[in-house]
């Protein structure tokens, strides 16, 4: 519109629009979008001009707001397995002219790209990842955003714009844990040792959270007197999403001079409910004992006792008797039985003949002509 004279101040007004549409006086022109709460109906908008002077004129004209042209998302939304592929599809309510391009993104995660060239339709995929962690079901959604193209008025969004998937765990809960030591064993005189004892979910299955194994007092046939504690081991910590971790406890054996066998030392632990294998570390005994004999050299009379001192060289836990072989013109075979016995084994042994130099111990072997001790 303009001023006939063009001697007054022209006003323009308009009335009427749809929401998100306005008149610029200035340049004469409508703009802005029409607003997704807008009524899909034909509007009667009233253009006013008043130079002030003369009367106003008033016309009146139409805009009609189509339905819009929306877009929405579809796909698995109950259940996808791990290491699947779950597809989802991007609807236009309405064909294009030209390619529409939406973005699209799963939260939570990372994936995020650009969906381009769009008919009436379009597909992608999002992979889930297999893994052995036992974990709840766990939820993803993916939303469309930021329409663009179809060489008109961009489609808007649709009510359907994103959609949530749910991913089924497939992984069974481990039942037990094992524990394992290295070295396995050490001997007596190896002194201060460090043992490394690994905790390691038995099975494929890790667990989500944090797992702390509670390690227990020691055990086993080895007793405070065997061995020293130098570093006890608490506990391990096994982290979320691993299939074990590793402590250290550190022992020196206790070198002493009785024979008493080989010893253990039994590594326990708790978690929850689950199974503990426990870990066991030998300590091996390094002293080995020998059994001697001493006694008259010279001949003995006929009838006269003779005296004998068998003597074990090392102390030993099990007491032991000894024992000898004697011939004799008579044939006897005297033997004494190792049983319970520390220190020297003295024996006075009657003799009918004469007694010869070979003298030997043999333990635990029964005794034939046994004197007692």
């Amino acid at each position: 519109m303009s001023d006939a004279d063009d001697e007054d101040t022209l006003t323009v007004t308009v009335v009427g629009l749809p929401s998100g549409l306005s008149y610029n006086a200035t340049t004469s022109q409508m703009f802005g979008t029409v607003s997704q709460t807008a009524t899909v109906q034909d509007y009667t908008a009233t253009i006013t001009a008043n130079d002030g002077t003369n009367a106003a004129v008033t016309e009146t004209f139409t805009v009609s707001v189509a339905t819009p042209n929306l877009l929405s998302t579809s796909g698995p939304g109950g259940e996808a397995a791990e290491a699947s592929n779950a597809t989802f599809m991007v609807t236009l309510s309405k064909s294009v002219a030209a390619s529409v391009s939406v973005a699209w993104s799963a939260t939570p995660g990372t994936a995020k790209a650009a969906d381009s060239a769009l008919g009436a339709t379009s597909t992608f995929s999002v992979s889930t990842t297999q893994d052995n962690i036992d974990e709840s079901n766990e939820d993803f959604t993916v939303s469309l955003s930021g329409p663009a193209g179809g060489g008109g008025p961009a489609p808007r969004l649709g009510t359907s714009k994103s959609v949530t998937t749910t991913i089924t765990d497939d992984d069974g809960a481990p039942s037990s844990i094992t524990l394992s030591v290295a070295p396995a064993s050490i001997s007596e005189d190896d002194g201060q040792t460090s043992v490394t004892v690994t905790a390691t979910i038995d099975g494929s299955s890790t667990l989500s959270t944090s797992t702390v194994v509670t390690i227990g007092s020691l055990g086993g046939t080895a007793t405070t007197s065997d061995y020293a504690v130098n570093t006890a081991l608490a506990s391990i910590t096994i982290p979320a999403g691993q299939p074990s971790a590793t402590g250290t406890l550190v022992l020196t054996p206790t070198d002493d001079a009785k024979v008493e066998g080989d010893e253990t030392i039994i590594v326990g632990g708790s978690f929850g409910d689950l199974d503990i294998g426990s870990a066991v570390i030998t300590v091996i005994d390094d002293d080995s004992p020998y059994l001697s004999i001493t006694g008259p050299s010279a001949a003995v009379v006929e009838g006269a006792a003779a005296t004998f001192t068998v003597t074990l060289s090392k102390d030993r836990d099990r007491r032991c008797h000894g024992g000898m072989d004697r011939d004799g013109r008579d044939g006897y075979d005297h033997r004494l039985q190792c049983d319970d016995w520390d220190g020297d084994v003295r024996c006075e042994l009657g003799s009918r003949g004469h007694l010869n130099r070979h003298h030997s111990c043999h333990p635990r072997q029964p005794a034939r002509g046994r004197r007692d001790l």
